[in-house]
C-alpha cells in the first residue's frame, strides 16, 4: 500500500510517496519513490481516472495536504494495477491466475495423500507446495477423509470445462457445478438432498482455503471467503433425531454374532479370469462386524475413530480410554468406570482386557484395523440379515449419547466425552430413548450385557473369528 513520508534535503522539506511496482520485481526491485511536488504523476492519475481541474492541479505538483492525500490514493490504485499486470505477464510477483484449476485440485489430493501416509507412520516425499497453510501441510489425515474428498473432487474434475484456470473461479462457476450435480441426481429419478450439495460445497471450500491468504491471492482473483458466502449452504429441513431401540441393537448384534460364529463355515467358489478357486471361509470380514459394533455401541465412537483405536489408548487401571478424534484432530477421553457421574461400560472394559490377553502383540483393538476401511458391504449384509432397513454407526453414536442422558449424565459432560459442543448434542443427538431397559450403565439400558458376556467367554477361550481353510486351482 502506498504511504506518505516527510523528508528534508539541504534544509528544505519535501514530501515523498513510497509505492511498489510489481512489474519491476518483488522486494527492493519493485520499490519506488516519488516526490509529491514534482508533478510527474501521469501514471497514477491515469490509474485513478482523473481529469479536469483535479488532474491539472496534481499535474503541477501536490503542494497542499489535501492534494498530497489525494495523490497517495492515486498511487495506491496504480500499485494495484501494476500487481494485476504482473500477474497476467507472469512476472516476479506473478499471480499465476493462468494455473489450470484441475492442476490445483490434483495438487490438493496429493497433499491429502501425503498426510494419510504421515498418519500411517511412513516417510513420504513431500508434495509440491503451492502455498499450503503450514499446520495443514504437516497434519496427518485418515484414509476415509481422502476417500471422501477424492469422490467429490473427481466429480469436479470430470465436469470442469477444459482450459478453466484458477483465475476463472467465481461463484457462478461453483453454482454451475452444484446445478450439474443436482441434475445428475434427478436424472436417476432420485431426490437431491440439500445435505448432498452442502457436502460438495464444503469439500471444495476446504480445498481452496487450504492455501494461506497470500497464496490464495496469487492464484485466484476472487476473495475465497466472499466467494463461498455468495454460494450459500442450502437450508436443510429439520429432522427428528432417530435412535435405535435395544431390540434393534440386539437384532443386529445377534445377526453379526451368528454370521461370525466359527462353528458356521461358508463354502465359497468363484472365478477370477482364467483361475477358479474355492475355499471354506468364516463369514466375517477382517474387521469383524460383531466386534466393531460392540466397540461403537459401548464407546459411542465415530466409525473412523473405532478403526483408529489402539491398545496404547486404553488404560486398564483407571478405565480411561483415549480417543483420537479423526474429525477435530484433538484427543479426548472417555471413562468406562469410576467417573462421579457413574459407570459407563464396566463389562466392556473386562472384554477389552480379555481381547488384549488373547492377542498381546496387536497394535489396534480391532483386528487389522490399521489396513482396513470400514467394512460397509459386510455391515450391510448383517443389517439385511437382521431385517433392519437402516442401521449405521452414526445412529449407534446418537443412541449412546441419549442413553447417557437418560442415565443422568449432564449433557455438557456427555458432549465432552463424545467430542462435540453441547449445542450440537441437543440438535443432532439427544432424544427420548425408546424401549430403554432398567440399569445403571449404558450396557444395561441398551441390552448389550448378554452379547458382552458371550464375547468375553469366547475371548477367554481364545477362539477368534477367522479363515480356517483355503484351496486354489
Amino acid at each position: 500500500m502506498a504511504f506518505l513520508t516527510r523528508d528534508e534535503t539541504h534544509g528544505r522539506p519535501r514530501w515523498l510517496i513510497f509505492w511498489t511496482d510489481a512489474t519491476k520485481g518483488a522486494g527492493r526491485a519493485g520499490r519506488r519513490k516519488t516526490v509529491c511536488e514534482s508533478g510527474d504523476h501521469a501514471g497514477a492519475l491515469d490509474a485513478a481516472g482523473l481529469s479536469g481541474d483535479e488532474r491539472a492541479a496534481l499535474a503541477l505538483g501536490a503542494t497542499t495536504r489535501v492534494l498530497r492525500d489525494r495523490l497517495v490514493k492515486c498511487y495506491d490504485l496504480l500499485e494495484r494495477e501494476r500487481a494485476r499486470d504482473a500477474a497476467h505477464a507472469g512476472g516476479p510477483r506473478s499471480g499465476r491466475f493462468e494455473t489450470p484449476l484441475s492442476e490445483f485440485l490434483r495438487a490438493y489430493l496429493d497433499l491429502l495423500a501425503y498426510r494419510v501416509a504421515l498418519d500411517r507412520g511412513e516417510s513420504p516425499q513431500a508434495p509440491a507446495d503451492l502455498g499450503w497453510r503450514p499446520r495443514l501441510a504437516t497434519k496427518p489425515a485418515r484414509p476415509l477423509t481422502l476417500d471422501k474428498v477424492r469422490r467429490v473432487l473427481d466429480r469436479v474434475l470430470d465436469w470442469l470445462p477444459p482450459g478453466t484456470t484458477t483465475g476463472a473461479l467465481d461463484a457462478e462457476l461453483v453454482n454451475s457445478f452444484l446445478s450439474h450435480v443436482e441434475a445428475r441426481v434427478r436424472a436417476r429419478g432420485a431426490r437431491c438432498a440439500p445435505a448432498t450439495l452442502n457436502k460438495f460445497r464444503s469439500v471444495l471450500r476446504a480445498a481452496l482455503l487450504a492455501l494461506t491468504p497470500s497464496a490464495a491471492r496469487r492464484y485466484f482473483r476472487a476473495n475465497l471467503r466472499d466467494l463461498f458466502a455468495e454460494v450459500e449452504a442450502m437450508a436443510e429441513s429439520p429432522r427428528d433425531v432417530e435412535l435405535y431401540t435395544p431390540a434393534a441393537l440386539a437384532a443386529f448384534l445377534a445377526a453379526a454374532e451368528a454370521i461370525a460364529d466359527p462353528d458356521r463355515p461358508r463354502e465359497v467358489a468363484r472365478t477370477r479370469g482364467a483361475r477358479s478357486e474355492s475355499f471354506t471361509q468364516r463369514a466375517t470380514p477382517t474387521v469383524p462386524v460383531f466386534s466393531l459394533a460392540l466397540v461403537l455401541a459401548c464407546l459411542g465412537l465415530r466409525r473412523a475413530e473405532a478403526l483408529a483405536l489402539r491398545w496404547a489408548d486404553a488404560n486398564f487401571d483407571t478405565g480411561l480410554v483415549r480417543i483420537r478424534a479423526t474429525k477435530t484432530g484433538r484427543a479426548r477421553y472417555l471413562p468406562l468406570v469410576g467417573d462421579p457421574a457413574g459407570d459407563v461400560a464396566p463389562r466392556f472394559l473386562d472384554l477389552l482386557r480379555a481381547w488384549r490377553a488373547a492377542d498381546p502383540g496387536a497394535e489396534y483393538v480391532l483386528p487389522l484395523a490399521a489396513r482396513e476401511r470400514f467394512p460397509s458391504s459386510s455391515w450391510n449384509y448383517v443389517r439385511e440379515k437382521a431385517g433392519l432397513d437402516q442401521f449405521g454407526p452414526q445412529g449407534i453414536r446418537r443412541t449412546f449419547e441419549s442413553a447417557l442422558a437418560a442415565l443422568g449424565v449432564p449433557a455438557p459432560l456427555a458432549a465432552l466425552w463424545l467430542g462435540h459442543a453441547p449445542a450440537v448434542a441437543h440438535k443432532h443427538y439427544l432424544a427420548y430413548s425408546p424401549g430403554r431397559l432398567p440399569g445403571r450403565t449404558v450396557e444395561e439400558v441398551l441390552g448389550l450385557a448378554p452379547f458382552l458376556a458371550r464375547a468375553l467367554e469366547r475371548a477367554r477361550k481364545n477362539t477368534p473369528f477367522r479363515l480356517v481353510a483355503s484351496a486354489h486351482s
